[in-house]
């Protein structure tokens, strides 16, 4: 069954179960492309993390300036009144 699953995974070929459990075997003797997987995965999060800051910036800026220019023409209209 678990050939059939790695098949049904990959998809790329319908009859490749023997063919891939020596590929697996292979992939466990051979676990140094991992770390290197690990290293590009790693470097990609931190961009990410500015930018909420970013985000969360603007909008805290965007509800200051419309609660300032919702207050303003009230304040205006008041006093006008």
């Amino acid at each position: 069954t678990d050939g059939l699953s790695i098949a049904t995974l990959y998809g790329s070929h319908s009859k490749p179960a023997p063919g891939q459990a020596n590929c697996d075997e292979q992939a466990e003797r051979r676990p140094r492309p991992r770390p290197q997987t690990v290293a590009f995965v790693a470097p990609p999060p931190p961009p990410p993390a500015p930018v909420p800051d970013q985000i969360i910036t603007i909008r805290g800026i965007d509800k200051k300036v419309e609660t300032l220019t919702n207050k303003r023409p009230a304040e205006d209209t008041g006093r006008n009144q």
